[in-house]
């Protein structure tokens, strides 16, 4: 059994999927496997999928009969997965060769760890990049404290869900995180348990591309003020049931509820908007 697992959920991916692929089978870092679920893809990623399945024996793959919705398509490839480690992998991303061993090393280097990630590199399809999202230095220290926490709360990024995770509690985030009910800022609702149990680590080695379209903006994000209240309203109760079950005490508790309803307003509502 490999010690990492990489699941890769995609649907229509032919645009993009090969050079995802080269990225992650180019890692220094070798033992891990790779998992692809094709959400009933209408276009040539089939075809892709078998040519490198046939160049690379650590990858497999499984071809949804009907399109079973994103969120559902994620879930697929993380209930595959039997390593202790877990990293999904959109088809459009890139790594540097480095990204696995950095992220394993950091992961690894203590006990109680839950997320590791990168130093993000966002960039749009015409290679405009934005400012890289650099590792905050409360995660690489590890600082205790709600202090610390509080800090979390104010820099945690999307492309932190594109981490390293301890896979048994990335799956019960993703269970806890289904009950919003929404795609959009569901990145963020995953990575709240993490935020709140300080078990998130960084290392700025590595370095993760990660491509922005408009895609998921015109798919999931809501477009009248009553979706976008429903979205704020489940966002919120969700969040505060983050804080309920987080490893804290009762008075922690109640001195973080402003920072985690600035997390819900931030992510839940602003960028909604």
């Amino acid at each position: 059994m490999a010690a990492v697992t990489i699941g890769v959920p995609v649907y229509n991916a032919a645009k993009y999927l090969d050079g995802a692929l080269e990225s992650l089978t180019a890692q220094t870092f070798t033992d891990y496997d790779i998992v692809i679920s094709d959400n009933a893809s209408t276009d040539e990623t089939p075809q892709i999928i078998e040519q490198w399945k046939v160049r690379n024996p650590r990858i497999s793959s499984y071809r949804q009969q009907h399109n079973i919705g994103v969120l559902a398509n994620f879930e697929w490839v993380l209930r595959q997965s039997k390593s202790r480690w877990f990293m999904f992998a959109a088809y459009d991303d890139l790594w540097s060769s480095n990204h696995l061993a950095t992220m394993y090393a950091a992961i690894t280097a203590r006990p109680g760890l839950g997320c590791a990630v990168p130093t993000t590199v966002q960039f749009y399809p015409d290679g405009k990049q934005i400012a890289p999202v650099l590792v905050p230095d409360s995660i690489i220290a590890g600082q205790k404290g709600l202090g610390a926490l509080r800090y979390l709360l104010d820099k945690t990024h999307c492309s932190w869900f594109y981490g390293l995770y301890d896979r048994d509690k990335l799956s019960s985030a993703n269970e806890r995180a289904k009950r919003c009910g929404f795609v959009w800022g569901f990145d963020y609702i995953v990575l709240l348990p993490f935020a709140l149990s300080n078990s998130i680590t960084g290392d700025n080695g590595a370095i993760f591309h990660q491509r922005l379209t408009s895609a998921s903006v015109d798919a999931y994000k809501p477009k009248t003020l009553p979706a976008q209240a429903s979205l704020y309203r489940a966002f919120l109760r969700e969040t505060m049931q983050c804080l309920k079950y987080a490893p804290l005490s009762s008075a922690e508790k109640l001195v973080l509820i402003p920072s985690v309803y600035r997390y819900s307003s931030r992510h839940g509502w602003k960028l909604s908007r």
